[in-house]
Protein backbone atom coordinates (compact mmCIF):
# COMPACT_ATOMS: atom_id res chain seq x y z
CA UNK A 1 0.00 0.00 0.00
CA UNK A 2 0.96 3.54 -0.77
CA UNK A 3 1.15 6.03 1.46
CA UNK A 4 -1.90 7.78 0.17
CA UNK A 5 -3.76 4.33 0.78
CA UNK A 6 -2.57 4.53 4.36
CA UNK A 7 -3.65 7.60 4.87
CA UNK A 8 -7.35 7.08 3.80
CA UNK A 9 -7.68 3.94 5.86
CA UNK A 10 -6.26 6.12 8.41
CA UNK A 11 -9.19 8.31 7.99
CA UNK A 12 -11.61 5.51 8.04
CA UNK A 13 -10.60 4.15 11.22
CA UNK A 14 -10.47 7.38 12.72
CA UNK A 15 -14.36 7.88 11.14
CA UNK A 16 -15.32 4.76 12.42
CA UNK A 17 -13.98 5.56 15.71
CA UNK A 18 -15.81 9.02 16.25
CA UNK A 19 -18.91 7.44 14.56
CA UNK A 20 -18.56 4.32 17.51
CA UNK A 21 -18.67 6.93 19.81
CA UNK A 22 -22.11 8.81 18.57
CA UNK A 23 -23.60 5.42 18.17
CA UNK A 24 -22.40 4.38 21.79
CA UNK A 25 -24.06 7.53 22.76
CA UNK A 26 -27.22 7.45 20.67
CA UNK A 27 -27.75 4.35 22.62
CA UNK A 28 -27.17 5.79 25.93
CA UNK A 29 -29.73 8.60 24.91
CA UNK A 30 -32.45 6.36 23.85
CA UNK A 31 -31.79 4.93 27.65
CA UNK A 32 -31.81 8.39 29.13
CA UNK A 33 -35.48 9.19 27.58
CA UNK A 34 -36.24 5.62 28.97
CA UNK A 35 -35.59 6.19 32.13
CA UNK A 36 -36.79 9.88 32.34
CA UNK A 37 -33.23 11.36 33.27
CA UNK A 38 -33.40 14.54 31.62
CA UNK A 39 -29.76 15.19 33.39
CA UNK A 40 -28.00 12.63 31.83
CA UNK A 41 -29.91 13.40 28.51
CA UNK A 42 -28.71 16.96 28.85
CA UNK A 43 -25.38 15.16 29.33
CA UNK A 44 -25.14 12.97 26.48
CA UNK A 45 -26.25 15.92 23.71
CA UNK A 46 -23.59 17.82 25.01
CA UNK A 47 -20.69 15.21 24.50
CA UNK A 48 -22.79 14.33 20.98
CA UNK A 49 -22.35 17.40 19.89
CA UNK A 50 -18.64 17.61 20.75
CA UNK A 51 -18.76 14.46 18.44
CA UNK A 52 -19.89 15.52 15.51
CA UNK A 53 -18.09 18.62 16.05
CA UNK A 54 -15.10 16.39 15.79
CA UNK A 55 -16.41 14.52 12.94
CA UNK A 56 -16.66 17.48 10.78
CA UNK A 57 -13.04 18.21 11.48
CA UNK A 58 -12.56 14.80 9.92
CA UNK A 59 -14.53 14.78 7.28
CA UNK A 60 -13.04 18.27 6.01
CA UNK A 61 -9.90 16.49 6.19
CA UNK A 62 -11.59 13.76 3.89
CA UNK A 63 -11.83 15.88 0.56
CA UNK A 64 -7.57 16.03 0.62
CA UNK A 65 -7.36 12.31 0.84
CA UNK A 66 -10.00 11.19 -1.07
CA UNK A 67 -9.27 7.83 -3.09
CA UNK A 68 -10.65 6.58 -6.40
CA UNK A 69 -8.98 3.26 -6.57
CA UNK A 70 -10.17 1.52 -3.68
CA UNK A 71 -9.35 -1.94 -2.95
CA UNK A 72 -11.56 -4.61 -1.12
CA UNK A 73 -10.37 -3.43 2.39
CA UNK A 74 -11.37 -0.34 2.00
CA UNK A 75 -14.62 -0.98 0.38
CA UNK A 76 -15.51 -3.47 3.34
CA UNK A 77 -14.83 -0.69 5.83
CA UNK A 78 -16.41 1.87 3.90
CA UNK A 79 -20.09 -0.69 3.97
CA UNK A 80 -19.28 -1.14 7.87
CA UNK A 81 -18.93 2.88 8.51
CA UNK A 82 -22.19 3.19 6.14
CA UNK A 83 -24.05 1.07 7.90
CA UNK A 84 -23.12 2.19 11.14
CA UNK A 85 -24.35 5.73 9.87
CA UNK A 86 -27.92 4.02 9.36
CA UNK A 87 -28.02 2.86 12.53
CA UNK A 88 -27.07 5.87 14.31
CA UNK A 89 -29.91 7.73 12.28
CA UNK A 90 -32.37 4.70 12.68
CA UNK A 91 -31.80 4.87 16.52
CA UNK A 92 -32.13 8.85 16.39
CA UNK A 93 -35.34 8.86 14.13
CA UNK A 94 -37.00 6.53 17.45
CA UNK A 95 -35.11 8.73 20.39
CA UNK A 96 -36.79 11.82 18.38
CA UNK A 97 -40.08 10.44 18.81
CA UNK A 98 -39.64 9.26 22.32
CA UNK A 99 -38.31 13.09 22.97
CA UNK A 100 -41.40 14.36 21.24
CA UNK A 101 -43.50 12.16 23.40
CA UNK A 102 -41.52 13.46 26.81
CA UNK A 103 -42.20 16.77 25.35
CA UNK A 104 -45.60 16.58 25.00
CA UNK A 105 -45.91 14.67 28.53
CA UNK A 106 -44.08 17.75 30.41
CA UNK A 107 -46.53 20.50 28.86
CA UNK A 108 -49.36 18.46 29.92
CA UNK A 109 -47.78 18.08 33.24
CA UNK A 110 -47.09 21.90 32.91
CA UNK A 111 -51.08 22.50 31.75
CA UNK A 112 -52.35 20.88 34.74
CA UNK A 113 -50.44 22.32 37.06
CA UNK A 114 -51.93 25.92 36.06
CA UNK A 115 -54.95 24.56 35.50
CA UNK A 116 -54.60 23.28 39.12
CA UNK A 117 -52.94 26.45 40.38
CA UNK A 118 -55.91 28.53 39.65
CA UNK A 119 -58.94 27.26 41.75
CA UNK A 120 -56.65 27.33 44.77
CA UNK A 121 -55.37 30.87 43.99
CA UNK A 122 -59.57 32.07 44.24
CA UNK A 123 -60.01 29.65 47.07
CA UNK A 124 -57.38 30.39 49.60
CA UNK A 125 -55.93 33.92 48.94
CA UNK A 126 -59.75 35.42 47.53
CA UNK A 127 -60.14 38.78 48.27
CA UNK A 128 -62.43 39.87 50.89
CA UNK A 129 -65.34 42.33 49.76
CA UNK A 130 -65.88 44.90 51.47
CA UNK A 131 -68.68 45.34 54.06
CA UNK A 132 -68.56 48.81 55.58
CA UNK A 133 -68.88 52.10 53.89
CA UNK A 134 -65.93 54.41 52.18
CA UNK A 135 -65.14 57.46 53.85
CA UNK A 136 -65.03 60.30 51.20
CA UNK A 137 -62.85 63.33 53.12
CA UNK A 138 -64.89 66.73 51.68
CA UNK A 139 -62.74 69.37 53.11
CA UNK A 140 -60.51 71.47 51.18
Amino acid sequence: MNSTALRYADFLQKKREILESIHQNTIAQSQALESKDDDLLEKLLKERGESIKSFAQIMCLSKEIFREDKDDEIIKKEQEIDSLVQNILRINGVNAEKAESRKSDIAGDIKKLKLSRNPMRNKFFKKMPQRFGYFIDKRI
